[in-house]
């Protein structure tokens, strides 16, 4: 059997063990196993995504919505970033979150910063990512009881 280094796999070397190192050995069955987020206790979860659809528990969308734990709101947001405004933000900022989760689609795509204004005002995060990763973080942080709100877009603009 290859000897594990506790960096992931790696041998140290001279073929030294690193103290983790059966540790690793141990647990990369079940590593490959597990799966990162099951179910969401109470709450919206997002339980999938494609290009123009979001499905929130068993609801598909095909608008650009906000995704909160306890509500969706679909009639708030144009289509792209290059259409967000401050207002939309605005809105957001009055929901009392934590950190807003910006789905782009599948490339990301920054606003500019004084359109997200309203966010860093209320002292309130905010995380671009493309659509999957935004989905998965916001099951994650809902999970977790945390006050999180997935703004989802639909389209992104042509590159």
């Amino acid at each position: 059997m290859k000897k594990l280094a506790p960096t992931g796999g790696r041998p140290l070397p001279g073929g030294r063990e690193g103290p983790r190192a059966g540790m690793i050995r141990e647990n990369a069955g079940l590593a490959r196993r597990m799966k990162l987020q099951q179910t969401v206790g109470r709450g919206n979860q997002i339980r999938a995504h494609d290009p123009g659809r979001v499905v929130v528990n068993d609801t598909a969308y095909t608008r650009s919505v906000v995704v909160l734990r306890d509500r969706v709101i679909d009639d708030l947001l144009p289509e792209t970033v290059d259409e967000l405004r401050a207002e939309h933000f605005e809105r957001v900022a009055g929901l009392g979150l934590e950190v807003v989760l910006l789905g782009t689609g599948d490339r990301l795509s920054f606003p500019h910063p004084s359109v997200t204004a309203p966010l860093t005002d209320a002292r309130i995060g905010l995380e671009v990512m493309d659509t999957p990763a935004a989905c998965r973080t916001f099951n994650v942080l809902a999970g977790d009881d945390r006050a999180v709100a997935a703004v989802i877009l639909m389209t992104t603009p042509a590159a």
